[in-house]
């Protein structure tokens, strides 16, 4: 566990845009943990509302509340601590996010302050036999509950959008993948970035009209793209390079592709999720199942490379013969064809 927490922490700080946008999706699903520890705080009350404990609950009440306000406040000295540190790195999209997030734990905290005070005024009450004067701590949960979740999906827009960019930094060449780099070099790398967003953006709007009555059309365009998508038709097309198929392609050059072509048929497979299998109507609907199974694919396929990666030599061991049996397979060749000429002259 602290080798993989190093291994994170390394990876974090290393100065590359994979470590940037790991940070941003890390701040964007901050929410969600926020929300998840206050459905836990929730459960808690409600178990002890359902004890039916009488008068002791008074007493043990405000104790559990004061240690929710106590990690609330910590949770905001946490934040407050980041957003600092990013301000201070010129990190100003970031500082945006978090201050979102600020504000979220902020308000958390003070609905914790609110139902201890409440507590606090109940216990009061009981010592006092005020009749009929009890309060209900918990009047603000629903609001804060929704608050919070609509704030989630906001940032989960945001989330959608850095994962993307994380998995467009796969197909930057690797001059351009630290963060630190010449302006120019920043700009080429947003230009890069900004054309593919265009293309899938671009690839969403046609998605956007297309139903189960027409999915089949995406065959055409498919087939179309798979034709095009090639270094060697881009060669062919937009360079003055001759023989193409006798030119060897760089291993580079052809890793991009193939992730070009494998970010469009996730998007593919993504809006045919949303079209058969939740079969959603409006526009939004579609776009909103869209952007979360490619989420989770990209995810997927993210986790599946980092996992494999490992054990490459192993599993794809069989895939790949060796440069030296490549060597001894061209020698039998050459000596089988010259054995061959030989035996004809004869």
């Amino acid at each position: 566990m602290k080798k993989l927490f190093c291994k994170i922490k390394t990876k974090l700080s290393d100065g590359s845009m994979d470590s940037y946008n790991l940070k941003g999706i890390f701040y964007c699903l901050i929410p969600f943990m926020l929300l998840l520890i206050l459905l836990i705080e929730l459960v808690i009350v409600s178990l002890l509302i359902a004890l039916h404990i009488g008068k002791i609950q008074i007493y043990i009440e405000p104790l559990i509340l004061l240690c929710f306000f106590l990690f609330s406040c910590y949770i905001n000295y946490f934040i407050f601590k980041i957003l600092k540190k990013n301000l201070l790195n010129k990190y100003f999209f970031f500082s945006l996010l978090l201050l979102i997030v600020l504000i979220i734990s902020v308000l958390i905290t003070l609905n914790w302050f609110s139902s201890f005070m409440f507590s606090i005024s109940n216990l009061l009450i009981v010592i006092w036999k005020i009749p009929d004067s009890l309060k209900f701590p918990y009047k603000n949960i629903n609001i804060l509950v929704d608050i919070i979740s609509k704030s989630s999906l906001a940032m989960f827009t945001f989330c959608v959008t850095i994962w993307i960019s994380y998995m467009l930094n796969f197909i930057l060449p690797k001059s351009l993948q630290k963060k630190d780099i010449p302006i120019k070099e920043r700009v080429k790398r947003g230009f890069i970035k900004f054309a593919l967003l265009s293309f899938i953006i671009f690839l969403t709007i046609i998605f956007s009209v297309i139903n189960k009555d027409n999915f089949s059309s995406v065959t055409i365009f498919t087939t179309l793209f798979t034709f095009i998508c090639t270094p060697q038709m881009i060669l062919r097309v937009f360079s003055n390079y001759k023989n193409i198929e006798k030119l060897e392609i760089s291993e580079g050059v052809l890793r991009t592709f193939d992730y070009i072509k494998l970010l469009y048929y996730e998007c593919l497979f993504s809006w045919s999720i949303s079209i058969y299998i939740f079969q959603a109507q409006n526009t939004e609907t579609k776009i909103e199942v869209f952007a979360i199974s490619l989420f989770l694919l990209m995810f997927v396929t993210l986790i599946s490379q980092k996992l494999i990666f490992k054990f490459n030599k192993q599993i794809f061991s069989n895939w790949i013969v060796s440069v030296d049996n490549k060597n001894k397979y061209k020698l039998i060749k050459e000596k089988q064809s010259r054995k061959y000429k030989i035996t004809k002259k004869l």
